[in-house]
């Protein structure tokens, strides 16, 4: 009996240094992308119309570092979901979640490489910064899954119903970065129009919860 309470105090401690280090990466992450945010060098003699200008030019980098922030804050809180199921854990898991962690890192490059070329024709950062989430996405789908998995045996129940809704809410902001990378390939001031699927996520998840329901029942 106390063998199996020191283990199972020892998972516990385990899965809380995993769940704190997968914190600090995604603090350190939205700390750096807020920290390529560069304000504007005023001079005495510039007018106020002058300043505002020179603040107002910064403000497609203010709207990309709030779109970076709202969906790294998203992939934090799934992580964060889904390390409350697990028991235990094994070192596929282990490293699975370092992958998202390297996407994660990932991510204050990408907004920097728009932030340095908000002003350029060129789509390649658009597409670079939407391929990273997309990797992030597919590493995400990849870790939550085999997560959840029971025969993986790393949770006490089964959480089927739970798989069927991280695929949808995961694999349809795939869809949604692809789109925006195939908007930027033809016109890059009109890409970010793309994101605005994310609108229609919640009936895409909604019809796929329903349509799971209705088997889960059958």
């Amino acid at each position: 009996m106390t063998d199996h309470k020191n283990h199972h105090e020892q998972m516990k401690f385990q899965l809380e240094r995993i769940l704190l280090f997968s914190d600090a990466v995604f603090a350190i992450a939205i700390t750096l992308m807020v920290i390529e945010i560069k304000p504007p060098h005023l001079h005495p003699n510039d007018t106020l119309q002058h300043d505002l200008q020179l603040l107002a030019e910064k403000i497609p980098v203010f709207v990309s570092t709030i779109v970076s922030f709202i969906l790294v804050g998203i992939s934090w809180v799934r992580h964060h979901d889904i390390m409350r199921y697990l028991h235990t854990y094994n070192h596929k898991f282990i490293w699975l979640n370092i992958a998202l962690l390297f996407s994660i890192a990932l991510i204050p490059f990408a907004a920097a490489f728009v932030f340095e070329n908000i002003t350029t024709n060129s789509p390649l950062p658009i597409i670079v910064y939407n391929c990273i989430f997309i990797l992030n996405a597919l590493i995400s789908y990849q870790l939550y899954m085999y997560a959840l998995h029971p025969n993986k045996k790393l949770t006490q129940e089964d959480h089927s119903p739970k798989r069927q809704e991280l695929k949808a809410e995961i694999l349809f902001p795939i869809a949604v970065f692809s789109l925006v990378i195939i908007i930027a390939c033809f016109n890059v001031s009109m890409a970010a129009i793309g994101y605005a699927a994310f609108g229609f996520q919640s009936f895409f998840t909604d019809k796929k919860k329903q349509t799971s329901t209705v088997k889960n029942k059958i």
